[in-house]
């Protein structure tokens, strides 16, 4: 969960957090307080997933920026 945490901070600090990600943290919290480590662990990687994705979001953006701009 705490890397999780972190991917995410990386997306965000880029601009590109997904709101989904928060979420998907929280309940990846919930399942360990309950002792469902597995759906914690589960939860957690889908969570550090789009953070990744947040982060690579930014990356092309930045390389396709100019696709966006019309003619």
């Amino acid at each position: 969960i705490a890397k999780a945490k972190l991917e995410n901070e990386a997306a965000a600090k880029v601009g590109f957090e997904w709101k989904l990600t928060k979420g998907i943290i929280k309940d990846a919290e919930a399942a360990s307080a309950e002792g469902d480590y597995s759906k914690a662990l589960n939860l957690a990687a889908q969570a550090k997933y789009h953070a990744r994705l947040g982060v690579l979001q930014q990356i092309v953006a930045e390389q396709n920026w100019h696709l966006s701009v019309p003619q």
